[in-house]
């Protein structure tokens, strides 16, 4: 029978774990498939193991805890999926709602399409009133995801999946390696692109939704600008891939002048009163900002390197 591993990984949030987990058992298979849950406990000082431990007793399916002591989200699950025996790898934040119906909605859109990947709609569910500042167009930095009502084969790079709701299938990671723990890189962004850029049929469900919970009294300006920067900076090997149109110090001045357009932008529509407007281009410089840093990074760590192997051909 086909077999599932839903891996989460996590820090500090054992109460939402613990809810998740409860989420998790109750799911339906249908008879259709097996499968386990991997909790990777990302150095948590809270009572997460203890939440696991006591959750194990009389869980449903098997229940995997682990205790990864490197930082980072990417290192928590590199070492999840060692452990992970499915056919099908699915990840999950400790901060959603699920429906019951979840995975196996997850599970025949692999087998109706044949895909390698699937992801589902992330969806805002608010523990305080939302910020009235806060535009929709903004909800993608919170990690929400949309990309309409019906399924789709994912035919644009920038229909992302997110690590709060996507699958693949487990022999892609033995193939095309790990999730990058690069600091600064989006490690669901970047493991996406590199599927889409290997041709993998990846498929949009929007049936396989999940609900995010979200705090809005913890929603700041600066953290949405944060954001869109760590976004923009984790891009930056894709642009330097296309390498399209002119290009300074491995800087497309393509992203300057969006970054200028954008300025000019947030201020026209805070003349004309629209503050909402001009906050969302104000904002979104950052993503701009973000790529540019990225690629001038890039250059000053290669500088040094290209500047030997040069002196090394002359002589």
């Amino acid at each position: 029978m086909p077999s599932i591993s839903v891996i989460i990984a996590t820090r500090n949030r054992a109460e939402s774990l613990k809810e998740v987990l409860t989420g998790l058992a109750l799911q339906k298979t249908g008879g259709r498939f097996e499968y386990e849950v991997v909790v990777s406990d990302n150095s948590s000082s809270d009572s997460t193991r203890k939440i696991v431990e006591e959750t194990r007793v009389g869980y449903p399916v098997p229940l995997k805890y682990l205790f990864e002591s490197l930082q980072g989200k990417a290192h928590a699950l590199n070492s999840a999926l060692k452990i992970a025996v499915g056919e099908i790898t699915v990840f999950l934040d400790d901060d959603v709602l699920i429906p019951e119906n979840w995975l196996h909605t997850l599970f025949v859109t692999f087998e109706q399409y044949q895909a390698d990947g699937v992801g589902g709609p992330t969806r805002p569910y608010w523990l305080s009133r939302r910020p009235e500042w806060l535009h929709d167009s903004l909800l993608r930095q919170l990690g929400m995801v949309n990309y309409g009502d019906k399924p789709l084969v994912v035919s644009d790079i920038l229909t992302t999946f997110v690590g709060s709701n996507c699958a693949y299938k487990k022999e892609l990671f033995l193939r095309y390696g790990e999730y990058s723990t690069t600091p600064g890189c989006a490690e669901d962004a970047d493991w996406f692109r590199r599927l889409f850029r290997k041709g993998c049929k990846l498929v949009y469900q929007p049936r396989a939704a999940v609900l995010h919970k979200i705090d809005a009294a913890k929603i700041t300006p600066a953290g949405i600008a944060g954001r869109f920067f760590r976004h923009g900076y984790s891009c930056a090997e894709g642009l330097r891939r296309e390498r399209k149109g002119k290009v300074v110090f491995r800087v497309p001045l393509w992203t300057v002048r969006e970054w200028f357009d954008l300025s000019g932008k947030a201020a026209k529509s805070w003349m004309a009163g629209k503050k909402q407007e001009a906050l969302y281009y104000w904002l979104q410089r950052h993503f701009y900002r973000g790529m540019i840093a990225g690629c001038f990074g890039d250059w000053l760590r290669r500088k040094p390197v290209e500047a030997i192997s040069r002196a090394g051909k002359v002589s």
